[in-house]
């Protein structure tokens, strides 16, 4: 009977071993998700960051192209306008 409970005891005494081998495996996983995690918030972070920039960047050539559209558009009114002059110019003379 005694020997009966003693393989009972080592039995058990085997599991738990395997399970807290099991613990520290998981354990090292989960220390290992973690900075992946942090890796992935920091990456995450420097792309939001960059991505800013260059909403910036493009508000800004928006409306640098605007200006140049206006600008270009006045140049082109006052080249009609001068070759209309020049037509009525023409018609005087």
């Amino acid at each position: 009977m005694e020997e009966k409970i003693f393989m009972v005891l080592q039995e058990i005494q085997s599991k738990m071993d395997f399970m807290d081998n099991e613990m520290r495996n998981i354990k090292t996983q989960l220390q290992g998700h973690g900075e992946v995690l942090k890796e992935l918030e920091y990456t995450m972070t420097v792309s939001s960051a960059k991505l800013d920039a260059i909403e910036y960047d493009a508000a800004h050539i928006r409306s640098d192209l605007e200006e140049l559209k206006d600008e270009l558009c006045l140049r082109n009114q006052v080249a009609v306008k001068g070759s209309e002059n020049k037509v009525q110019l023409k018609a005087v003379k």
